[in-house]
């Protein structure tokens, strides 16, 4: 019962923070959420999105492709293949450093 309870209260936590992530990375893109959610295929939703599944999937690696799915509206596989492509598009690896970096930044301005 404890360990179920202690599993409950850490993927809440790490739901809590993909979420705060899905925030991030739509302010610093400047692609809102609802776009992030949303249909749009323009390239700078796409890229965004694929920025949030790739950075969902390294900060919390035990979270199911279907979950972060469900938070951006995608299938499991859409977010498996968004994970392999930041690995081969060049754009989507710089934006991906490139949020990664103001994530820092943000987090570094919490802790001063």
């Amino acid at each position: 019962m404890k360990n179920e309870l202690l599993k409950a209260h850490r993927s809440s936590n790490n739901l809590r923070g993909v979420i705060l992530l899905l925030d991030s990375v739509s302010k610093i893109t400047k692609v809102t959420i609802p776009e992030l959610t949303g249909r749009s295929r323009k390239t700078e939703t796409v890229y965004a999105r694929t920025v949030f599944a790739a950075l969902a999937k390294s900060n919390y690696p035990e979270l199911s492709h279907a979950l972060i799915g469900s938070i951006i509206n995608r299938d499991h596989s859409t977010i498996t293949y968004m994970i392999a492509e930041t690995k081969d598009v060049k754009e989507k690896a710089e934006l991906l450093r490139e949020v990664e970096f103001k994530l820092n930044v943000q987090n570094l301005e919490y802790v001063i």
